[in-house]
């Protein structure tokens, strides 16, 4: 009799529980997103380094949600001057959909820099003045550590700004490996052309033309590697920026890294912070089911109303 007073009173909590539930979602909307308003502008993503190198600006229009790529701006006539009187021209790259410098230069800790662009339709832009941030030297080093029961080479990036006037960071990081095919064979296999049988042909093993064993592979970053000492007692960094396995192939033969880093104003990484934030919005939009996310969206209407 125990028992079965338990069990009722068990059903009648889960009926109360899915009664309750139910009600809740009842006095929640469901809201489709529109984009009536669509504002064509430009978009400019312009970095100017102390690098003595063909400097690139990339030009694009902006898009509407929904679409993969943006409109590169083609035709616009595009320059940086130096202190108001030198300037240095850029032409647009048809492959690479990027403005690059007609000759190399660097940004000078003495000198200021400001952008202008005329776009094909006639219309003018200019930048802020900009003057180059704090230099700070960096430092690489591999390490043999052991992360989460994994053995491997973690790749750390060390630096120490005295003057404390570094304080906003990015970095990138290039890495190039040799890759050796373990089974390969310096002779082929084709059809030969003048077997009587076109449905049974016969086969020849011919030498491989050119080097195929060996390649190398050179692969970039991905994400963005942000960092920040404000509120820190020293402008000091101890950044892992990749970790690889013992067990990864790209250890076999050899490699390589390049690691840049950029010291950034203020309003820089603010952007790139933001940037950031949007881009694991999405990934957190591709990684669950629209239904989980208005689930999710749901319970946060029910939390915040009163």
């Amino acid at each position: 009799m125990r028992f079965k007073t338990l069990y009722t009173k068990h059903l009648c909590q889960k009926i109360f529980l899915i009664f309750f539930c139910i009600t809740i979602s009842s006095c929640t909307e469901q809201y489709i997103f529109q984009s009536n308003t669509f504002e064509d502008i430009l978009v400019v993503q312009a970095r100017i380094t102390n690098e003595l190198k063909k400097q690139e600006i990339k030009i694009s229009r902006s898009f509407r949600l929904g679409e993969k790529t943006p409109t590169m701006e083609a035709g616009a006539n595009v320059y940086i001057s130096e202190d108001g009187n030198k300037t240095y021209e850029f032409e647009f790259e048809e492959y690479s959909g990027l403005y690059v410098s007609k000759e190399p230069f660097q940004a000078l800790p003495d000198k200021s820099y400001q952008l202008h662009i005329t776009t094909k339709d006639g219309k003018s832009y200019s930048s802020a003045t900009q003057t180059l941030t704090a230099v700070s030297d960096v430092q690489v080093e591999p390490k043999v550590e052991t992360i989460d029961g994994y053995k491997g080479v973690q790749i750390q990036v060390t630096n120490y700004d005295p003057s404390a006037k570094s304080k906003f960071y990015r970095y990138e990081y290039e890495e190039t490996y040799k890759i050796v095919s373990p089974a390969w064979s310096p002779n082929r296999l084709i059809v030969d052309p003048n077997s009587p049988n076109k449905e049974e042909p016969n086969f020849l093993m011919i030498p491989r033309e050119g080097e195929t064993r060996v390649c190398y592979t050179t692969k970039k970053s991905d994400d963005l590697i942000l960092l920040s000492t404000v509120g820190q007692s020293e402008d000091r960094i101890n950044l892992p920026i990749r970790f690889i396995d013992i067990s990864n192939p790209i250890l076999n033969e050899r490699y390589s890294i390049i690691v840049r880093q950029y010291v950034q104003s203020l309003e820089s990484y603010t952007y790139y912070t933001t940037q950031k934030n949007f881009q694991l919005q999405k990934v957190f939009y591709r990684r669950f089911s629209p239904d989980l996310i208005m689930a999710i969206y749901n319970q946060m209407i029910i939390l915040t109303k009163k």
